[in-house]
């Protein structure tokens, strides 16, 4: 019974299917080597991230052996994620809802579709350099009770950044970003290099923390001074990163007093979540108890998840004592040949 036989009963579908972002996806040789099949995945296990996600739309959500059960309409929804992969090809375990009011589903989502990011800042180089919070990040893997993670810059610096993230330095939303100017009137500085060397410590020049590369597509990075031992000045930056390291004082250009530059740059854009429209007046149900859901009206047919208690639910057909339903919140959707079907008595139809 497809989807396209609902209109049959006076209720017209549309799913406006939000734009969403898939994470991206480093495509090493390494990565690409890995087999695609569920049985070959390495998962570790350990973080366990749990927040308001927007996955791509039409993400799928698949079983233990890589088949189809429901799908991500890209709407905001409730998710637990876990048992991330050692690889960025590989999948993540993924169950939806609250225990309350939702659609539960458990199953396993590509790792790429869903969105992360800086849920506080995130270290590059301890004591010094910082992924800043609320900035986006790819996924490269897990391992050591951490997730591998990368931010990649376009402006004013033209480069990737890789850190080892504690699991609760990570989040499925985007968190509000921290100030991005320091504070009080301290002097500025721009880069005139394409290059800039980052120290630990002005003391040992040798031992270079990283290497900036400016970006020629925009204007150069603002830095702000705190300190100059000699030839060596600490300075600050705030925007996709956080720096607060020495550099060579000949390698910046000083500002005159008073003068600042706007150097904030962006990191993604907004995001259009998936809406349900239904026309005339559908029957809405609420469930009372966990009542199982599955993609066919078959008692052999096993449940792909459940409707949790005070879920609301549009009812589109009804056959034979099933009821086809949809949830009214549009968490999950189902795959593209089935429906989410339950038993007519188990909401008291």
């Amino acid at each position: 019974m497809a989807v396209d036989r609902f209109t049959a009963f006076g209720l017209g579908l549309a799913l406006i299917l939000g734009a969403g972002r898939a994470a991206s996806d480093p495509g090493s040789k390494r990565s690409a080597a890995v087999a695609a099949k569920p049985s070959a995945e390495r998962r570790v296990a350990g973080c366990r991230v749990q927040g308001t996600a927007e996955p791509r739309a039409n993400a799928p959500i698949e079983d233990a052996q890589g088949r189809l059960v429901a799908r991500f309409s890209g709407a905001v929804t409730e998710l637990v994620v876990e048992a991330f992969p050692a690889e960025p090809n590989g999948r993540v375990r993924v169950t939806t809802g609250t225990g309350k009011g939702s659609f539960r589903v458990h199953g396993f989502t590509p790792v790429r579709e869903l969105s992360l990011y800086a849920a506080s800042p995130i270290a590059v180089a301890p004591g010094h350099v910082w992924i800043a919070q609320g900035k986006s990040l790819s996924y490269l893997g897990s391992g050591r009770g951490a997730l591998h993670v990368e931010k990649r810059v376009s402006v004013p610096f033209a480069q990737s950044f890789r850190a080892w993230a504690p699991c609760a330095a990570v989040s499925l939303s985007r968190p509000a970003a921290a100030p991005v100017t320091p504070k009080g009137d301290a002097p500025g500085y721009v880069v005139r290099r394409a290059r800039l060397d980052l120290l630990g410590d002005p003391r040992k020049p040798e031992a270079r923390l990283l290497t900036l590369q400016s970006s020629s597509q925009a204007p150069p990075a603002l830095f702000f001074g705190r300190e100059q031992r000699g030839s060596f000045l600490r300075v600050e930056y705030r925007g996709e990163l956080i720096i607060d390291a020495w550099v060579r004082a000949g390698d910046l250009e000083a500002l005159p007093p008073g003068e600042a530059l706007d150097q904030l740059g962006t990191d993604g854009g907004s995001r259009i979540s998936a809406q349900l429209a239904v026309q005339g007046e559908p029957r809405v149900v609420k469930a009372l108890r966990e009542v199982p859901f599955r993609a066919r009206a078959l008692d052999s047919e096993p449940p792909i998840g459940v409707i949790e208690p005070e879920a609301e639910a549009y009812v589109l057909d009804v056959v034979a004592g099933w009821v086809s339903v949809m949830p009214k919140s549009l968490q999950v959707v189902p795959r593209p040949d089935g429906q989410f079907w339950v038993r007519a008595e188990e909401l008291g139809m």
